[in-house]
């Protein structure tokens, strides 16, 4: 089975950033290493192109559905299919093409991973600056544990190994 983890998001826009600084982490931290694909994307073109030859995939990335700052969210796609093909449009990307229209558009070709989860965080702040607000940093460790859980990695990465990360790739 072939997996494929994409960090969606822009870090010259605060809280934006979440999907690329997790993956950014996962890539330093060398647990997924050989494991699985980890790609960073700075546009929803990008997750177009990277949804292809793959049977999981997970997406991660800032998520707008006008709850409390730093509320965490974790969708499977089956679960999700009411927000996608809902008359009521909810957007979930802050980026040019909505993962909605990307999911659409992989379900209309039969060309969708049979697996999709999709992970994030309500964001606080996208303005134009670099880095995490303290709302959305404490989402980092729950969300890069939820992807080990789902790649079925037996381990657990603690808080203070994230932080000195996170601190290193700023």
């Amino acid at each position: 089975m072939r997996t494929r983890i994409i960090g969606l998001g822009n870090i010259l826009r605060g809280d934006d950033g979440l999907g690329i600084y997790v993956v950014k982490i996962l890539k330093e931290l060398k647990v997924l290493q050989n494991i699985v694909d980890i790609v960073e994307c700075y546009s929803s073109l990008c997750v177009l192109n990277s949804m292809q030859d793959v049977d999981k995939l997970v997406i991660v990335d800032s998520i707008i559905k006008g709850n409390e700052p730093g509320t965490l969210y974790y969708f499977r796609l089956h679960a999700f299919d009411n927000v996608l093909y809902s008359d009521q449009k909810v957007k979930i990307s802050l980026h040019d093409l909505t993962l909605e229209d990307i999911l659409l558009l992989y379900k209309y070709i039969d060309a969708m991973p049979k697996e999709i989860i999709i992970l994030g965080c309500e964001p606080y702040d996208l303005t134009f600056r670099v880095g995490l607000t303290d709302n959305v940093r404490r989402c980092l460790g729950e969300i890069i544990n939820l992807i080990l859980r789902e790649i079925g990695v037996c381990k657990y990465i603690n808080s203070e190994d994230i932080e000195k990360v996170l601190s290193a790739i700023k």
